[in-house]
C-alpha cells in the first residue's frame, strides 16, 4: 500500500508538471500508453484468456478500459492543469471510496461495515479540514 500511495504521488507530481507543457489529452495518451507498456509483461497469460472469454466479456472490458478509465483520467489531466496546486485536485480522489459506498448502498443495498463507517467518517474529516485550511490561506493572502 506504501508503495502504492508513493507510486500514485510520484505520478501525479509528474503529471502536473507534464500538462504544463502539453494539453491534457495528450498526456493523458502518453500516460495510458506507457501503462500499456508496462503491461506487456501479462501479455502471454492474456491472449489465451482472451480466446476464451466470450463476446460480451470482451465488449465490458473494452467498455471499462474506454470509458471509466480513459475518460477519468482525461478529466484528471484536464483538472491537474487547471488548478493552482497539485493537492487541490488529488485531494478529490479520497472521495472515490466514500462515494463508492454510497453507491452500493443505493444501487445494491450493500451495508457497509463499520470500519467503512470509519472510514468514511475519517474521509469526510480530511476534506472538510483541507478546504478550511484552504479558505484560511486564501483569507490570509488577500490582507
Amino acid at each position: 500500500m506504501l508503495a502504492a500511495a508513493l507510486l500514485l504521488s510520484g505520478y501525479n507530481l509528474v503529471q502536473r508538471s507534464v500538462t504544463k507543457r502539453y494539453p491534457p489529452l495528450q498526456t493523458t495518451v502518453y500516460s495510458v500508453f506507457t501503462g500499456t507498456i508496462l503491461l506487456l509483461v501479462f501479455l502471454p497469460q492474456t491472449v489465451p484468456q482472451l480466446q476464451r472469454a466470450s463476446f460480451r466479456e470482451i465488449a465490458v472490458i473494452a467498455f471499462l478500459g474506454l470509458f471509466p478509465s480513459a475518460i477519468a483520467y482525461l478529466l484528471w489531466s484536464k483538472a491537474l492543469s487547471l488548478a493552482d496546486k497539485t493537492s487541490e485536485v488529488t485531494n478529490f480522489m479520497f472521495v472515490t471510496p466514500l462515494l463508492s459506498m454510497i453507491f452500493g448502498y443505493i444501487i445494491i443495498f450493500e451495508l457497509p461495515s463499520v470500519s467503512t463507517l470509519i472510514g468514511g467518517m475519517v474521509i469526510l474529516f480530511g476534506f472538510v479540514l483541507f478546504h478550511t485550511s484552504q479558505e484560511k490561506q486564501a483569507k490570509s493572502e488577500e490582507n
